[in-house]
Formats: C-alpha cells, sequence, structure tokens
C-alpha cells in the first residue's frame, strides 16, 4: 500500500505538493504556441488512461508546447520529446501545467 501512496505522491498534485495553486494552469487554457512544463496529474485521472499518458512519454518535468487546437473544439496538438500528441479537449484537464 506504502508504494501506492508513493506513486501517488509523485505524479499528482495534493495541496502543498508541486506549484502553488495560482502557478497551475491548464492545457485547455493556453494560446497556440506557448510552452508550459508538466508539473503533475489531476487528482481526479482514472489511473488507466494516466498509464496511457506515461506510455507515451508524458511525465513531470517535460516541456510542451500547443501546436494546433481543432476549430471545431474537440482535440488540442500538443508537442513533447520531439513529437506530436493528439488529445481531446475532455482529456486535456488531466495535464497540470507551470
Amino acid at each position: 500500500m506504502w508504494a501506492f501512496w508513493n506513486f501517488l505522491e509523485n505524479f499528482f498534485i495534493w495541496g502543498h505538493f508541486g506549484a502553488g495553486k495560482e502557478d497551475i494552469m491548464r492545457l485547455s487554457d493556453m494560446p497556440i504556441g506557448s510552452k508550459s512544463i508538466i508539473i503533475g496529474f489531476n487528482k481526479d485521472a482514472s489511473l488507466k488512461y494516466l498509464s496511457r499518458l506515461l506510455s507515451m512519454g508524458v511525465t513531470r518535468g517535460e516541456e510542451v508546447e500547443i501546436i494546433r487546437k481543432s476549430p471545431i473544439g474537440d482535440s488540442v496538438v500538443i508537442k513533447l520529446r520531439g513529437y506530436e500528441l493528439v488529445l481531446r479537449y475532455n482529456e486535456i484537464d488531466i495535464l497540470l501545467l507551470q
């Protein structure tokens, strides 16, 4: 059980862990062309989806750049680790950025 809580402490923002609440940004609020650093993940994220993001290289400390947003507002393209990744708007607020 301790390993599970250690995992949560390392990958989620809980109260005083990580940046202050005023420093946290959401991917959906960022304009095209802006860059930011992943500081954690929303605690409401499902572990299955979080595991998928981690396996694609979406980890704490990585810089992400908004490449483009869908004109109908259902997806966003981000660039990280040298590749582009498309995420749905209902999934992107899992990432917490600074």
